[in-house]
């Protein structure tokens, strides 16, 4: 059986939920991190905090609602019995163990267009924030058809990643806002010209995402990326990443565009494929994107 062969059987598998009892490990507990020494804040935030505390006291200034979330198509934390949130949870968890101790830059990228690779990154990354130990923050690279603006407060006004690419704005934390979930940030497409090739060749970008991953370990960077089979911008930014996710749409694309898809991704970042829109087996629920 091929590897590509290998990732479907093994993404319906867990798609339908037939994954054996205790296949799968319980989360990874959060590491114990010395973080650097933070000055006295307006909030009277302390110093001295570990990693670990920093995180657990980073400030949300505003919450969504169960509604929202709902209306964004984000799976709830608090939501019980939800084989969505737990398919999530599940896959999280298999990115955890293949990564050891080390956090990861993922590419989400999809065989076909319409595939659901947005809806899969933004789930993910909110499944890697319900995690109290660790950060995810969102990246979105689909320049053509950007869908992650929803998740902020003030889309309009946000500066974004070709604001920095551009040289428009030269902080990081300018461009990284709160999306309203616990420990979950995005960085947005930005305001300039949309021009991916022109943006996604320049040193810029891997200057950006090598800080993003490495200013703190516990950070978790999901990358929304267009769909592979009809962009070079997936291409390029798949070499910049750790590892690679394909979202296969159900029923549209044949094995041999997944394993074409695949391979441009590359044998060595391939972390498997994720199932959308399948037909729920008897019993069980559907998920869509």
């Amino acid at each position: 059986m091929s590897k590509i062969e290998e990732a479907l059987r093994r993404a319906h598998t867990e798609r339908t939920g037939r994954a054996a009892v205790g296949e799968v490990p319980p989360p990874s507990k959060p590491r114990p991190v010395v973080g650097r020494a933070r000055k006295l804040s307006t909030d009277k935030q302390l110093v001295g905090l570990t990693a670990a505390e920093e995180i657990a006291h980073m400030r949300e200034p505003f919450t969504r609602s169960r509604s929202d979330l709902l209306a964004r198509r984000i799976i709830d934390k608090d939501a019980v019995d939800s084989p969505v949130a737990d398919a999530f949870r599940h896959l999280r968890t298999r990115l955890f163990r293949q990564a050891g101790d080390r956090n990861f830059v993922l590419l989400v990228t999809s065989a076909a267009a319409d595939g659901g690779g947005s809806f899969v990154a933004r789930n993910l990354a909110a499944a890697i924030a319900f995690d109290a130990g660790h950060t995810a923050l969102l990246l979105d690279c689909n320049l053509r058809e950007p869908s992650l603006d929803e998740l902020l407060e003030a889309p309009d006004e946000a500066p974004g990643l070709t604001d920095f690419l551009a040289g428009e704005e030269d902080k990081v934390e300018n461009i990284i806002h709160p999306v309203g979930i616990p420990r979950m940030r995005l960085v947005p497409v930005g305001r300039q010209p949309r021009s991916a090739m022109e943006y996604f060749t320049t040193p810029r970008l891997g200057q950006l995402i090598g800080e993003l991953k490495t200013r703190y370990r516990e950070r978790y960077i999901v990358i929304d990326a267009p769909p592979i089979s009809e962009a070079a911008d997936a291409r390029i930014l798949a070499e910049l990443c750790d590892y690679g996710l394909l979202v296969v749409p159900y029923g549209r694309v044949t094995t041999s565009q997944v394993a074409t898809a695949a391979a441009a991704i590359g044998e060595e970042r391939f972390a498997g494929c994720v199932l959308n829109n399948e037909p729920p087996m008897p019993g069980f629920g559907r998920v869509a994107g």
